[in-house]
């Protein structure tokens, strides 16, 4: 008998929790809501101001062009660079296969000359 009352005046403080986290969750999605509209309605704020001021959507439109000019100018300047490191990784393994085989054409000269004398 005594697990059965604690059920019961357990129960009435689960449904009173149960309803407020309904109620702050119903809260939370209202303010979603209102923010979501908040924006849409800046938005469509901007662009009529874009409409009405041919002065400002040049604006913006010469900022995306440098923008996009500056981008380009950076992946240039790194397809340099890529292109030397590869010259440079190249041209010191040249350097290394040289010197391999002036090192080997002096151990056979040694060689030949050890033989001869």
């Amino acid at each position: 008998m005594k697990k059965n009352s604690n059920r019961l005046t357990q129960t009435p403080h689960r449904a009173a929790a149960a309803t407020a986290a309904a109620t702050a969750t119903a809260a939370a999605a209202a303010a979603a809501a209102a923010a979501t509209a908040a924006t849409a309605a800046a938005a469509a704020d901007v662009l009529l101001q874009l409409r009405s001021s041919p002065q400002l959507h040049q604006s913006l439109v010469r900022q995306r062009q440098t923008d996009a000019a500056e981008h380009l100018q950076q992946q240039q300047q790194q397809q340099q660079q890529q292109q030397q490191q590869q010259q440079q990784q190249q041209q010191q393994q040249q350097h290394e296969q040289q010197q391999q085989q002036l090192l080997l054409l002096l151990d056979g000269l040694t060689a030949t000359q050890i033989i001869v004398f």
